[in-house]
């Protein structure tokens, strides 16, 4: 008998062929799409490798395929990922919000989810950083000890933490969340903490630096201050001002009415009283109190709506993505700076549009003084492939101010997990929720920012879904403290 041994090997490559056609999108199917591989990387510093099950066909990377994985590690800096099946892929760069990673964006123990978009790998948090709130059990001045509702295992730079303190502090302070740790407390201008700067009894917010902890939201304070007056036409008599209790980098600034009794050429001063306050939610005029002599100005934009679905058809789904927060300033001006009157204009939150990209914030104005630029309204997609959709970019910086920032940015909506992204937090609001739906389940709106400033929330819907809106953002707001 004779045997043709080319026929034989022709044959037998023409059903490999046949085999690995069929193979493939079952592999693909199984290991990319309905049963996500989940494992805990291995690698080199801000190197995360991902080895794939036994047997994986997988050889070539494809945009929209994602992954979801517990980091080994955390990076100190720009990161990349490897995926190893029938080979090895990689190591390709990731990116969050169109930029390379920062040192601790990536910490020890996070469930982190990376989707391939064709050139680099996004990152998408699966736990997303949300603010914290605790109470302090402490009892003890200057010592501050946190239990969070949701406790947490390491602090995140950037992410700010909220606690009710107990103690009014006399001094330097340090806090520790959840037993990760004391670490300093310092004011806006890296100095510490001076007497009565917290408060017991009272909400206070901590943002976390990598290094320290700043307290937000509470003004420089001038307790028991003093001050001595003397005859400026006498060389031996001439005025001179001194207050203790005054950090290094402020200004110190007299407070209205301090009930002066002279004596001679001297004069003490006591019961110090708060500053006036005037808040604008809605555009008016600005008009100083008799005898102003300083005041301080906080004005915040309009954030940026989320981002609406479209109508979607078999097979397709559409999500937003989460509207940015608008910026902000904060200035300090004197009585001269401000004349008669200052023109104030609100900035109104973007309104949301169904079907379609939402409508950027207004930017809130104070005059020619401050300009705060509203929040971007955030996009749209349409798509029958896994496809994500970045959150909009945070607004350029605020200006006049003497301190100028920018507003959070909107975070991404992801088509295959249908999830519409939340809108960015601002200096004085939290992001509206964006709408998370499922296979087989209803369309819905993204909510609306809450506060003042901060971003939309973007809608979403699955197959078979009318068109939606994603949330409006939160209007702006100027605030004017007056002293005298």
């Amino acid at each position: 008998m004779t045997t043709n041994a080319t026929g034989d090997s022709t044959f037998v490559d023409q059903l490999t062929q046949v085999f690995a056609a069929w193979f493939q999108p079952v592999n693909d199917w199984i290991f990319k799409r309905v049963n996500s591989t989940f494992a805990t990387t291995t690698g080199a510093a801000n190197t995360y490798t991902l080895t794939l099950p036994s047997g994986s066909l997988l050889s070539a990377l494809v945009a929209g395929i994602s992954y979801e994985m517990k980091a080994h590690q955390t990076n100190t800096g720009a990161s990349n990922f490897t995926v190893i099946g029938a080979t090895t892929m990689g190591p390709t760069a990731i990116q969050i919000n169109q930029g390379a990673l920062n040192g601790g964006e990536i910490q020890v123990g996070d469930v982190f989810k990376l989707t391939y978009d064709g050139t680099v790998w996004q990152m998408n948090r699966t736990q997303q950083q949300e603010p914290t709130y605790g109470t302090d059990s402490s009892g003890v001045a200057n010592t501050i000890t946190v239990t969070n509702s949701e406790p947490i295992t390491s602090y995140k730079v950037g992410l700010d933490y909220w606690a009710k303190v107990n103690v009014t502090n006399t001094g330097p302070v340090v806090i520790s969340f959840d037993g990760v740790g004391y670490q300093a407390v310092v004011d806006t201008a890296g100095n510490a903490l001076l007497a009565n700067m917290i408060i017991g009894g009272n909400i206070f917010g901590f943002v976390w630096t990598g290094g320290n902890f700043i307290l937000i939201g509470q003004p420089p304070v001038f307790s028991d201050a003093s001050f001595t007056v003397e005859n400026s036409t006498n060389s031996s008599k001439k005025i001179t001002l001194s207050a203790t209790n005054v950090p290094a980098s402020s200004t110190a600034v007299i407070a209205p009415t301090a009930n002066v009794t002279f004596s001679n050429a001297t004069a003490t001063t006591t019961n110090l009283s708060a500053p006036n306050i005037q808040v604008f939610t809605s555009s008016g005029t600005y008009t100083p109190t008799a005898g102003m002599r300083k005041c301080k100005i906080t004005a915040v934009g309009g954030g940026g709506a989320g981002g609406g679905n479209s109508a979607t058809s078999s097979g397709q789904a559409s999500v937003g993505a989460g509207g940015s927060a608008a910026s902000w300033a904060i200035g300090f001006y004197t009585a001269a700076t401000i004349g008669a009157s200052q023109t104030v204009t609100i900035g109104s939150g973007g309104t949301g549009v169904s079907g379609s990209a939402g409508n950027s914030g207004v930017a809130t104005t104070v005059g020619a003084l401050i300009t705060a630029p509203g929040g971007i309204g955030g996009s749209t997609v349409l798509s029958s492939s896994n496809q994500p959709i970045q959150g909009a970019a945070s607004p350029s910086a605020a200006t006049g101010g003497s301190v100028n920032g920018v507003g959070g940015p909107g975070y991404y909506g992801v088509t295959v997990s249908l999830i519409g992204g939340n809108g960015g937090n601002s200096l004085l609001g939290f992001g509206g929720q964006g709408f998370v739906t499922y296979s087989g389940g209803s369309e819905g709106n993204g909510l609306a920012g809450q506060g003042y400033g901060s971003g939309g929330g973007g809608a979403a819907s699955p197959q078979g879904g009318s068109a939606g809106s994603g949330g409006n953002g939160a209007p702006g707001i100027v605030i004017v403290e007056e002293f005298f």
